[in-house]
């Protein structure tokens, strides 16, 4: 997929911002600009040498929009952790989880902390 030329600043913003230091970077982007867009090729750039990354939504609509908008805009697919779907053994360097999900203790403590 071929970002609009906003959404390749966004996205050198990014990593500019992430290579002087600054690891907590918010991305503004009004409704409808491709903020989804853009994160799925941050994601696939750092997943490139084996990383993995998490991606969090608060709501079940938005864990799909997620995943299915990471696979068109950067072929990757994704593992779910979410109610009784876990990513844990999954192929997929990515996982799309809930806030509710691993904002329990108990079931963040199943990864380890360097995991994603």
């Amino acid at each position: 997929m071929k970002l609009r030329p906003y959404q390749n600043e966004a996205v050198s913003a990014i990593f500019n911002q992430w290579n002087s230091g600054f690891k907590n970077t918010l991305l503004v982007l009004p409704t409808g600009t491709g903020k989804t867009v853009v994160f799925s090729k941050v994601v696939e750039e750092e997943v490139k040498d084996g990383s993995k990354a998490l991606i969090l939504a608060h709501r079940g609509e938005l864990l799909d929009q997620a995943s299915d908008k990471l696979k068109v805009a950067s072929g990757l697919d994704s593992a779910l952790e979410k109610a009784e779907s876990t990513s844990i053994g999954s192929p997929h360097d990515v996982t799309v989880a809930s806030v509710q999900t691993l904002s329990q203790e108990k079931r963040l403590a199943r990864f380890p902390r360097d995991y994603f």
